[in-house]
C-alpha cells in the first residue's frame, strides 16, 4: 500500500484530522518523516524504535511539524521519558488513571481483544507455578494472568 493510499484511510477514519497518537517502531529514520503528515494538530509522535540508519534531510521540513500551521504542534516523545501522574489531571494528557479507563473501556466493547494473548489463567496461591513457567518456558507463559475471583 503507498503512503497517499494510507493517508486518505487515516484521514476517513479520523474524519480528516490525523491520529493523536502516532508510535513509531521501525526505528528507520524517512518513516518518522512520512508519518508526520498522519498526525493531527497538537498530537504526538512517539519514537519506539532505535536509529537503524543514516538519514539526511531538510530540518525545517520537520520543524514545521513541531512549530507551524496547520498541522503544528507535533510532540515528538522518545519511548524512555515518559513519567505519567498517577491522577487524571486538566491540564496533563495522560496520567495512569485515563490510560487505565481507556483500556478497559476498550477491552469492555472488545475493540481491544486480549483472550488471543491469553495462555494460562491461575490462581493467586499457583504464583510459584507462573514464576517457574515464565523463567523456564516463557514463550509458553507470556499471557499469565491471575484470578483474584476464585
Amino acid at each position: 500500500m503507498d503512503k497517499d493510499s494510507i493517508k486518505h484511510k487515516i484521514m476517513v477514519l479520523t474524519l480528516n484530522k490525523g491520529v493523536s497518537t502516532l508510535i513509531e517502531t521501525t526505528g528507520i529514520p524517512s518513516a518518522i518523516v512520512d508519518s508526520l503528515p498522519l498526525i493531527s494538530k497538537r498530537g504526538e509522535i512517539i519514537l519506539l524504535g532505535s536509529p537503524r540508519e543514516e538519514y539526511k534531510t531538510d530540518l525545517a521540513d520537520v520543524l514545521q511539524y513541531i512549530h507551524l500551521e496547520p498541522r503544528g504542534s507535533i510532540e515528538f516523545k522518545e519511548a524512555n521519558e515518559w513519567q505519567y501522574p498517577v491522577n487524571t489531571d486538566l491540564f496533563v494528557k495522560h496520567s495512569i488513571e485515563q490510560n487505565s479507563k481507556i483500556i478497559f473501556e476498550l477491552i469492555k466493547k472488545e475493540h481491544l481483544k486480549i483472550k488471543p494473548l491469553i495462555t494460562h489463567i491461575l490462581r493467586p496461591e499457583e504464583d510459584e507455578k507462573a514464576y517457574n513457567g515464565l523463567s523456564n518456558n516463557k514463550a509458553e507463559f507470556l499471557g499469565v494472568i491471575f484470578d483474584w475471583k476464585n
